[in-house]
């Protein structure tokens, strides 16, 4: 006989107070994803128009090349700002695609060493958009999907 058990649980459930508004409760981590969606997309675009010729060593220390050194350092400073949230970006496409990331970048070499660095770095941040790209869309999705569902 489960009466006991669903007299419980119709207790709890009157108990229960109201759920709160999940999309201020996701606030902070989503500001944080959409911030490094910014970043990265952002560099891995400044990377992919830079002209080829800048893989020669003389350009090592052009200043476009050593612009986007320092935009690795940002992103990075970004991921690491939050390890809690970095780790809600990282358990889902983020890793698919740096398991790629990594996979590419064995391949990536040049004389001119802050130019592999900067290839190297363009796939991180094309790695970390999707990532970003993925996860604020299913947040979108299950945010949208609960506002109408409590409405």
């Amino acid at each position: 006989d489960s009466s006991a058990f669903d007299k419980h649980v119709t207790q709890l459930l009157e108990n229960q107070k109201d759920c709160p508004d999940l999309k201020q409760v996701f606030n902070s981590s989503y500001k944080y994803v959409q911030d490094i969606l910014e970043l990265s997309l952002a560099a891995a675009i400044k990377t992919e128009l830079l002209p080829q010729k800048f893989s020669g060593t003389n350009y090592a220390e052009n200043k476009q090349v050593k612009e986007l050194l320092a935009q690795g350092g940002k992103v990075n400073n970004l991921v690491d700002s939050n390890k809690t949230f970095w780790n809600f970006l990282f358990e889902g496409q983020t890793k698919k695609e740096l398991v790629n990331y990594r996979r590419l970048i064995r391949d990536i070499e040049f004389p001119n060493q802050n130019w592999a660095a900067i290839q190297r770095n363009k796939e991180y941040f094309w790695a970390l958009s999707e990532g970003c790209h993925w996860l604020l869309s299913e947040m979108d999705q299950f945010l949208n999907n609960s506002r109408v569902e409590a409405s």
